[in-house]
């Protein structure tokens, strides 16, 4: 995968953007297309199972737009989606939205090494949704994220505590200020 050059608002959102294996030619569908087999380490099986506990996402986008899916579940085990459904809407010679749909679990048992195989298809569908009004579908952004994705507590409370420690560090300036002004 080739990295692409990130700018200061990338870096400072934590976005890491590549280019995907995936091969999506406008109106060409396709059934079963293969992205690549993996032989994951007990380490990387490891990893993908914390990272599954953990609600992770990947993001794409195709033609500026954005679409999710989870990586995987877990059930009565760990398991990781080896298949991806896209589905394109369109209308004209313009993309409308996408929507990826996520199959053939593989389980990941602790402890051991697993050989997968990765592959999607594309389908496409036309739209009467005109292109200026594609993006109003992802206004409203919750209604496209998956619905258990966890609040990252640690994260709201990391800001609030910095928002207090800051708002303290000024008001014992002030107070220092005020305190040397009406005293002399």
């Amino acid at each position: 995968m080739k990295q692409k050059k990130q700018s200061i608002g990338e870096v400072l959102n934590g976005d890491h953007l590549a280019s995907s294996p995936y091969k999506i030619d406008f109106r060409m569908e396709h059934e079963l297309q293969v992205v690549c087999g993996k032989n994951l380490t007990r380490h990387e099986v490891s990893l993908f199972r914390t990272a599954i506990e953990q609600d992770y996402l990947w993001e794409m986008y195709y033609d500026d737009l954005p679409f999710w899916g989870f990586i995987g579940y877990v059930g009565p085990g760990y398991f990781i989606f080896t298949h991806t459904d896209f589905k394109i809407l369109y209308s004209g010679d313009h993309v409308i939205g996408i929507l990826a749909m996520n199959a053939h679990p593989a389980e990941l048992a602790d402890g051991k090494e697993v050989d997968l195989n990765f592959t999607y298809a594309i389908m496409w569908q036309e739209t009467n949704i005109t292109f200026d009004k594609r993006m109003d579908e992802y206004i409203d952004i919750s209604r496209h994220l998956p619905h258990n994705i966890k609040i990252h507590h640690v994260a709201i409370s990391n800001s609030l505590w910095t928002v207090l420690i800051l708002f303290g560090c000024l008001v014992v300036l002030y107070v220092r200020v005020l305190r040397k002004d009406i005293y002399e």
